[in-house]
């Protein structure tokens, strides 16, 4: 597998889900379990979610140490998990970048609003099930690489560097 390949089967589960759960610990120590929408996913493992840029949810899980974030496409028994942190971005450039229009926009103004921001989410380790080829494919991002080991009925595990 080719990280190109691994991009094209994360952007086609993420894009089919739409929604993702991400999970945290706030700073009072409770779980917290946050739906987010789905903007872009680039070709650096990143994924855009837009948020109010005022809110505490947005200031929250960017203070969070360790998210959690999940997709699951049940019609064709895919899911990632990915473990990673989220950062506000509020750049023009990249709020035009990764703005994509789907169902009931919050911001009226879309980019042009003062809250509109985006969530850059950046996973260190994606988990990749896809019960029906029985592949459980694992990357973990190490700065410019990412180490993907897979293990095709959960037994026998593979590795090499994909540089991305």
């Amino acid at each position: 597998m080719t990280a190109s390949n691994l991009m094209e089967i994360i952007a086609k589960i993420s894009y089919d889900a739409r929604v993702s759960m991400a999970n945290y610990l706030n700073k009072d120590g409770n779980l917290i379990a946050l739906p987010l929408t789905t903007k872009d996913f680039d070709s650096n493992f990143n994924f855009w979610y837009a948020t109010n840029a005022q809110s505490e949810k947005a200031k929250e899980i960017c203070e969070a140490d360790v998210i959690s974030i999940n997709y699951t496409n049940p019609h064709h028994n895919q899911f990632i998990t990915m473990i990673g942190g989220f950062e506000l971005v509020n750049t023009e450039d990249e709020k035009k970048k990764h703005h994509i229009l789907f169902g009931k926009e919050l911001f009226p103004d879309n980019i042009n609003d003062d809250k509109y921001a985006l969530l850059k989410f950046s996973p260190r380790k994606i988990d990749l099930w896809d019960k029906l080829s029985g592949r459980f494919i694992q990357f973990l991002k190490n700065g410019e690489s990412v180490v993907l080991s897979k293990d095709q009925e959960f037994k026998d595990e593979e590795f090499m560097t994909l540089f991305v």
